[in-house]
């Protein structure tokens, strides 16, 4: 058991530098747009019936009409970076296997970006926060 929860603690870690990234935009948006945070829960709420949290991915047709429109819609869904976190937790905590090393490397890759962008936006105006308050 010892090696999934290894893996589990790594996979918290790297959510860990999403979620901080995704922190700092939104704190600098709620000091410019004090809207932004009644906007979070709802969105927060949207994104995680949008992310297979309590339905496996699977059950996620490929394509969806709508409007008459062919929407690849299991593409749409694998955009959503949470949807590779929830699939990697339930590899390590429910099947015990590793999850698939491309779906980690690209964990990784989204998780570094939105946490460099974060760090840009907040450095770039984080001069201007004590005014804006």
């Amino acid at each position: 058991m010892l090696p999934w929860l290894l893996l589990v603690i790594l996979l918290v870690a790297i959510q860990t530098v999403f979620v901080t990234g995704i922190a700092l935009m939104l704190a600098v948006l709620n000091v410019y747009f004090r809207d932004v945070q009644h906007l979070i829960g709802i969105l927060i709420q949207l994104w995680f019936y949008a992310t297979p949290v309590v339905y496996p991915l699977s059950v996620v047709p490929r394509h969806a009409e709508v409007l008459g429109w062919d929407l690849p819609l299991r593409t749409l869904y694998e955009l959503n970076p949470m949807v590779r976190f929830v699939e990697a937790y339930r590899d390590c905590l429910y099947n015990l296997r590793v999850p698939p090393l491309g779906d980690v490397a690209a964990l990784v890759g989204v998780a570094v970006a939105t946490l460099i962008a974060g760090m840009a936006v907040f450095n770039r105006l984080e001069r201007r926060l004590a005014e804006e308050l």
